[in-house]
């Protein structure tokens, strides 16, 4: 059987049904949804680049979110394209983004 990780839903259940697939080696039965529409709304299916900030005590987005820290964006993407490079409204990521092929976001950061 599959199992569904929902954004809408219960974020350290989410984490606990990652852990517990990675552990059992079955993390290729993991999809990742978002339930929409909920009552959270619709939910758009773009990708967040981000890091642990500079200066976190933690050396990833996730451990950097456990230890209370806001996560560095570094790039965004919807529908495949690149819209924003680093955010200006939160601390920069220790781990940039980087464009190797192709083109960075219009402007430079958002």
């Amino acid at each position: 059987m599959a199992l569904e990780v929902v954004q809408c839903g219960n974020t350290k259940t989410a984490l606990h049904t990652l852990r517990l697939a990675r552990d059992a080696r079955a993390t290729a039965r993991l999809i990742v949804g978002n339930d929409a529409p909920s009552g959270t709304g619709v939910i758009p299916a773009d990708l967040v680049i981000c890091d642990a900030p500079i200066g976190s005590i933690a050396s990833d987005a996730l451990g950097a979110l456990g230890a209370g820290d806001l996560p560095g964006i570094s790039m965004v993407l919807i529908d495949g394209r690149i819209t924003i490079g680093r955010s200006r409204n939160t601390p920069p990521a220790a781990r940039a983004a980087e464009v190797i092929k192709g083109q960075g976001p219009a402007g430079a950061g958002h």
